[in-house]
């Protein structure tokens, strides 16, 4: 392991995490975890066309129902505050890494 950790076989960054025996980190692994629970969901029918609808991962964690045929996005309980949570911690640790990074 290097000094400051390995990079992260699907990003990049430094991490000393591993996830099935390759360097990952954190973020990944979140994501990775995220999409095999999405795959072993069962597939929904749009409300509106009945058209299959497709799972996707927005924010790295949240699972999310996008109509195949007319694009709407459809969530399920208390997602939308999770992307919204996802989002304010973003925010945040721009703000903070501005911070540390330019000197004022």
């Amino acid at each position: 392991m290097a000094l400051f950790g390995d990079k992260c076989t699907r990003c990049g960054r430094r991490t000393r995490n591993a996830y099935q025996d390759a360097p990952t980190c954190e973020t990944c692994v979140t994501e990775i975890e995220t999409r095999l629970a999405a795959a072993s969901e069962e597939t929904r029918l749009c409300p509106l066309d009945k058209a299959a609808m497709v799972k996707e991962v927005v924010g790295g964690s949240v699972v999310i129902d996008r109509c195949s045929t007319c694009k709407g996005v459809w969530l399920d309980r208390g997602e939308l505050d999770q992307i919204s949570r996802s989002i304010e911690l973003g925010a945040a640790s721009a703000v903070i890494r501005g911070m540390t990074t330019y000197p004022m």
